[in-house]
């Protein structure tokens, strides 16, 4: 007996970018974790957007050139098949959660413009799944739900992230003979 992928389906992905940024906001500068995206997929107060802010407090984004605070405490990313919660942490830590309940932590410390402990320095701790440590993975990091994270050590050394979302969920057919 033998097993064998016979069939997955091919996904178009949604490519996720974290960095660090300072923002107005009625004339205070306050340093934030960005969340980028290419398409404006992310929803938040109802609005589709395409950026969206954190300083570890609350969401921010974008209308008529000026910074506005959102109402809203999680931000979805609905795509075609599948929908991820997107939620801010203490100090601008960003948490992305699948519909299994999966999730991927960017250590972001929107303060001091870093991943983790250390400015320009890959750790392990700078981004998680499901609470393990892959920062340091010199190799992309395939999740359950087909999320891509993009060369750990090489984006978390630049105090960045890259991660490809699935528009799709990500299914794969076993054959046996």
């Amino acid at each position: 007996m033998s097993f064998c992928f016979s069939q997955t389906n091919e996904p178009d992905y949604q490519k996720i970018f974290f960095e660090f940024d300072e923002i107005d906001v009625d004339d205070v500068n306050i340093k934030v974790t960005k969340v980028e995206l290419d398409d404006d997929l992310l929803e938040l107060d109802g609005q589709n957007l395409d950026i969206i802010y954190t300083d570890g407090t609350a969401w921010y984004y974008q209308e008529d050139n000026e910074y506005i605070l959102a109402g809203d405490t999680t931000a979805v990313l609905d795509l075609s098949d599948a929908e991820y919660s997107l939620d801010f942490g203490p100090g601008g830590e960003v948490y992305l959660t699948d519909e299994l309940g999966d999730w991927i932590t960017i250590s972001a410390d929107a303060e001091n413009e870093r991943l983790g402990d250390t400015e320009n320095d890959a750790e392990g701790s700078d981004i998680l799944y499901n609470g393990d440590d892959i920062g340091e993975s010199e190799y992309d990091v395939l999740t359950a739900f087909g999320i891509q994270i993009i060369e750990p050590e090489s984006e978390t050394e630049q105090d960045e992230a890259i991660l490809l979302v699935p528009e799709d969920r990500l299914e794969v057919e076993i054959g046996i003979s």
